[in-house]
């Protein structure tokens, strides 16, 4: 009996902080909402590690990943979806898919891109923070060729960096290319 008031307690708890997540959600602004859907993954790591702490059973559920439009079209640039929502691949996956894709752009344009990324903050790019790794695979590390250049979010500015082929890639790794469309 006290192990089923106890299991009533906890699931009494849990509806709780669920309808009070609920009324915060409805209360936030778009910028905040996309905001909070970037950190998704790592609130739902943290909400179930509280759900394990008051007993609630282990989800089997994957992270939830950001909703990025399949082909972002910035600067003239654009930047395909090569790598399918939940796929990883390989490094060299990766190139060969961005040559099929023609997206192997080079030094200039990954200069030119960061300059414009960080000089005209877009309200689309201001969304991909965090979401989204652009690869310039026809840029690789000049002391070697297992890294290609990359250009992320770090918090505060757009950051040009090294990624390494020999790790996993997955859809948030954008090759760029120069863009076909007018913008």
């Amino acid at each position: 009996m006290a192990e089923s008031s106890q299991q009533a307690t906890k699931q009494q708890k849990i509806d709780e902080l669920m309808a009070g997540l609920g009324q915060q959600l409805s209360s936030l602004s778009v910028e905040e909402i996309d905001c909070l859907h970037s950190r998704c993954d790592k609130l739902v790591q943290e909400f179930g590690a509280l759900a394990s702490k008051l007993g609630a059973p282990e989800s089997a559920a994957p992270p939830l990943s950001p909703v990025v439009p399949d082909l972002i079209v910035l600067f003239g640039y654009e930047a395909p979806r090569i790598i399918a929502d939940g796929e990883v691949v390989n490094g060299l996956t990766m190139l060969e898919r961005a040559k099929e894709a023609n997206a192997v752009s080079g030094k200039a344009e990954c200069e030119d891109f960061l300059a414009h990324a960080n000089a005209n903050e877009s309200e689309i790019l201001a969304g991909l923070r965090g979401k989204v790794v652009f690869v310039f695979a026809g840029w690789w590390h000049p002391n070697g060729f297992e890294r290609v250049a990359i250009v992320y979010w770090d918090g505060g500015r757009w950051i040009q960096y090294w990624g390494w082929l020999c790790y996993s890639w997955d859809e948030r790794r954008r090759p760029v290319r120069r863009s076909t469309k007018l913008q």
